[in-house]
């Protein structure tokens, strides 16, 4: 999977990973709406080419049905120094089911779907759609100190490609699975937000590869509707080259992204 790919899917849903519930689920009008605009660049700048500096628009609007929460991702990427980079996300479109209460634990299921828009997924990859089922798990709020929430999740997806291999030669995902453990804490017009995420892609021959994400993020509340952040994230192989040796770090100098980010919410 391109580690791009990667970030901008992490950098894109932490927000919603983290806040799921009491996003989909504690609005008390049907429409809603968030938009955001962000920043990104390398942290370092080794002055050979290969800094990144990235300007992303989402606009993500939901409605609120009788049984589950219907979520619209748009993006938009702009490629500071390659414009040519420029490029509309994939739709992906995130039914949330309603929440299943325990004693301890919240259970979330949801189902998503994926429109391919992007240059990658239809001149590359040559994605027809991709279809994906998910259970989030969180710890009843009760039970844990006032403006922390902490949760689990995993998934199952299954991708559509008309061929087997990209354009450029790689080979494409039939099937991914990915285990997240995600973490937030609130207190007054301040949150902070933690994800990380494992996932496992399996080949139309059979053959698996994981990966990595994860993502920090602090908000700020400058008014009831707008928020400012400001994140790392950092993306890629759970394995060197070697396919032995672990290839995780939580900040990568090569490949690590800080943003800063304004949103609002409606």
């Amino acid at each position: 999977m391109h580690k791009a790919g990667l970030r901008a899917t992490i950098f894109a849903l932490l927000p919603l990973i983290v806040g799921s519930v009491s996003i989909s689920y504690g609005l008390e009008k049907p429409f809603a709406l968030s938009a955001s605009i962000s920043h990104s660049q390398s942290l370092n700048n080794y002055q050979d080419g290969s800094v990144k500096k990235e300007n992303s628009y989402e606009f993500v609007p939901s409605y609120k049905w009788s049984s589950l929460t219907s979520v619209l991702f748009l993006s938009y990427s702009q490629d500071l120094r390659y414009p040519e980079n420029n490029d509309i996300g994939d739709i992906a479109l995130k039914n949330i089911f309603h929440p299943h209460d325990f004693s301890r634990i919240q259970l979330v299921p949801a189902l998503s779907f994926v429109v391919p828009q992007s240059k990658k997924s239809r001149e590359d990859t040559n994605l027809e759609g991709a279809i994906s089922a998910r259970i989030d798990a969180s710890i009843q709020k009760k039970l844990l100190i006032p403006g922390l929430s902490l949760g689990a999740g995993v998934s199952l997806g299954r991708s559509f490609h008309r061929y087997d291999t990209a354009v450029s030669g790689g080979s494409n995902t039939q099937y991914s699975s990915r285990q997240s453990v995600v973490a937030g804490y609130e207190y007054r017009s301040f949150s902070i937000g933690a994800g990380f995420h494992h996932i496992n892609m399996w080949n139309y021959a059979g053959n698996m590869s994981d990966a990595f994400e994860h993502a920090e993020e602090l908000s700020y509340a400058l008014a009831d509707h707008v928020s400012f952040s400001l994140g790392h994230t950092n993306a890629g192989s759970m394995l060197k080259a070697n396919g032995i040796d672990s290839n995780f770090k939580l900040i990568d100098d090569n490949n690590s992204l800080a943003y800063a980010k304004v949103g609002i919410q409606y």
